[in-house]
């Protein structure tokens, strides 16, 4: 009996593996998913339409333990994941952003023909990257910046709103704002080619990197993310001022 029931369970769990290797789970950072990623997805599916993609809850500190997922898109530097496998995908440049109103008025002024001048309004800010104002005016040219921050939110989405709102400045990702530039909702009163560290990158354990599904999705990913960014000119890095 033993030989037929491990033929059984072998075969079961050939065919579970089977089905596995066609179904990835991801989590990832919300603002990201929605506004950049899930627009894209339509073409990753007619390119892989075997391939099941599940999005599960985002864990801002993903350490893949306990119920994680295959992979996982999230914010930080390099060097923050050691002993996963981490590609950057999007998310490095930065630009400020702002009220078409406020715009106007301060160029009516004869002011903001400086990126310094922009520490004399409300810096917003995002609560998990609070450095970014003062990555960013090192890398406009304001050595020794120290910017006076005023509100800070922690979601990307809310940031924008607060924009909208006429609340003050953000520095945020190009990638997320491109919707709101086109349509003329913000505007970028300095809108220079400038990368910072701190980026969206895609993390997974070294030993799922073979997985069938995730190097589906991660060459499709890094493909797509590559083309978004053909155009956009070389960046400034903050490192290089």
């Amino acid at each position: 009996m033993a030989g037929p029931l491990s033929a059984i369970e072998t075969a079961s769990a050939s065919l579970r593996a089977g089905d596995r290797s066609h179904h990835l789970t991801l989590s990832a950072v919300p603002t990201l998913a929605s506004v950049w990623l899930v627009p894209r997805l339509p073409d990753f599916h007619r390119r892989y339409p075997d391939v099941r993609l599940d999005f599960v809850p985002y864990r801002r500190d993903e350490d893949f333990s306990g119920a994680a997922p295959d992979a996982a898109l999230l914010a930080g530097e390099p060097g923050k994941w050691p002993g996963l496998q981490v590609d950057y995908v999007v998310g490095r440049e930065m630009v400020p952003v702002c009220h078409p109103d406020r715009a106007r008025q301060r160029r009516a002024a004869g002011r903001w023909r400086e990126p310094a001048e922009l520490m004399d309004e409300p810096l917003l800010y995002h609560t998990t990257a609070p450095a970014n104002w003062a990555n960013w005016l090192q890398a406009a040219g304001v050595p020794n910046a120290a910017p006076r921050l005023s509100s800070g939110f922690d979601q990307v989405s809310i940031l924008v709103q607060a924009v909208r709102a006429d609340m003050g400045i953000a520095v945020l990702q190009r990638c997320l704002l491109h919707d709101e530039l086109a349509a003329g909702r913000v505007v970028a009163p300095f809108d220079l080619p400038i990368s910072l560290q701190r980026g969206y990158f895609l993390c997974a354990p070294k030993e799922r990197r073979d997985h069938p599904a995730l190097r589906c999705f991660r060459e499709w990913l890094l493909e797509t993310a590559a083309a978004d960014s053909v155009g956009t000119g070389r960046p400034i890095h903050s490192s290089e001022r």
